[in-house]
């Protein structure tokens, strides 16, 4: 008996197996379109969103900052020092601009002996610096900001002299009187002693003579005869006053709007001193 022979059918699905495998594929292969895949996607663009914030953030971080640096820190403002113009940056102050600059060649004042002959190197008074004519104290300085068109000024201590003991001479003063051609006489200055002074040097030992340091002044007496144009005058006078009687002249006096003069005694003076005030003071 012979066989049929058997025949095996080929079946071919094509493109459309291709087109299933990747679409299944998209749903759970490589393409990442299943479940798991569409978690972790999501994922990665909220972390780049995140990145981009972060990276303007920083952005605007830095420039608000720099800005801020160049307001307080870079910029340059223009000052003037001595008389000299110069930039200097915002947030300057005295001490740096000093020690920047070597004081400027300013430097403080020396000790000095009563010869005038230097003891000690920039051991006087310290250097003397203004901001637009307003001076700095020393503890200050560090920490004092020059504003912007600040007008500065750096000048050199002064030198101190040693301690030292003074002794004075009186210097008598002279008189200058005149009493003829005239009826009355007219106290023009008053005169005034002067005084000479010597100086010891405590640290020097020196003795120097200082000179007259305050000049005597002489006593003036002048001579008038009033004789006022077109005019004929008397000059009432009253002497070896002040007494128990000058209130009663003097009320007279100012009641007549007339001037008198008071010969007075010392020793009346101290016993009336009222009396010896208001003659001066009403003239």
């Amino acid at each position: 008996m012979t066989k049929e022979p058997q025949y095996i059918e080929e079946l071919s699905f094509g493109d459309s197996v291709r087109r299933a495998g990747k679409t299944r594929g998209n749903e759970y292969g490589e393409y990442g379109a299943g479940p798991d895949n569409g978690r972790r996607g999501r994922g990665r663009h909220r972390l780049i969103a995140f990145v981009a914030i972060l990276v303007l953030l920083a952005l605007a971080g830095g420039s608000v900052g720099g800005w801020w640096m160049w307001d307080r820190h870079w910029r340059q403002i223009p000052i003037t020092v001595n008389g000299t113009s110069m930039k200097v940056s915002v947030d300057m102050t005295l001490g740096r601009l000093l020690r920047d600059n070597g004081d400027f060649d300013a430097h403080p004042g020396n000790l000095v002996d009563v010869a005038g002959d230097m003891i000690e190197k920039h051991a006087g008074k310290p250097i003397v610096v203004s901001i637009n004519g307003a001076a700095v104290r020393r503890d200050a300085i560090d920490s004092t900001t020059i504003p912007q068109d600040g007008m500065v000024m750096v000048t050199s201590g002064e030198d101190v002299t040693e301690d030292h003991t003074v002794s004075k001479e009186t210097v008598p003063h002279g008189e200058s009187i005149g009493i003829a051609g005239g009826s009355i006489q007219i106290l023009k200055q008053a005169g005034k002693d002067g005084v000479h002074e010597y100086w010891v040097g405590k640290r020097s030992g020196k003795h120097v003579d200082k000179g007259v340091t305050v000049e005597p002044q002489d006593t003036i007496v002048v001579p008038l005869n009033p004789r006022p144009e077109g005019k004929k005058v008397i000059a009432l006078t009253f002497d070896d006053g002040p007494s128990k009687y000058s209130g009663p002249i003097l009320d007279i006096l100012k009641e007549k709007g007339v001037k008198a003069t008071f010969f007075d005694v010392g020793e009346e003076c101290l016993s009336f001193p009222d009396a010896e005030k208001r003659m001066l003071e009403e003239g």
